[in-house]
């Protein structure tokens, strides 16, 4: 009896990382695809689908300083995004509902046509699950 209770443990203990892993890759292809939503939002102006999708407490965090969520759809009208390329993706969860992604950043064509972009970009993105889903709380 014993016997039959370790390995039943044992055999559980061997699946249980393959189905975290399953459940890191789920939610890794989950908020790539929120974040290239977010990116999308930006490119077009789409202050409706950030307002979903960007938390009420967000910030932005970049070269011009820090914005809140309030002062960046003040902005949108202002800001122009070319083309652009998310490679590299990385999630580090950081308990069930935290999550931070990681990614590159590689703009295409010229904003404004003012000239040439910089080179590639290393972004970090924060999101929390809440019980309507994930949001965006800092980048």
């Amino acid at each position: 009896m014993r016997a039959h209770l370790l390995v039943a443990l044992a055999a559980g203990l061997l699946l249980l990382p393959k189905g975290r892993a399953q459940e890191a890759t789920g939610e890794l292809e989950q908020l790539t695809k929120l974040e290239r939503q977010v990116l999308e939002a930006w490119k077009n102006k789409d202050v409706g689908t950030l307002q979903k999708l960007l938390r009420e407490d967000y910030v932005e965090v970049g070269g011009p300083g820090r914005l809140p969520r309030a002062e960046l759809m003040k902005s949108l009208s202002a800001v122009s995004v070319p083309d652009y390329t998310l490679e590299d993706a990385k999630l580090l969860r950081l308990n069930r509902d935290a999550a931070i992604l990681t990614y590159q950043l590689t703009p295409k064509g010229t904003p404004d046509l003012k000239g040439p972009l910089a080179t590639p970009a290393h972004v970090s993105s924060a999101w929390v699950r809440q019980e309507n889903g994930w949001f965006s709380v800092f980048r």
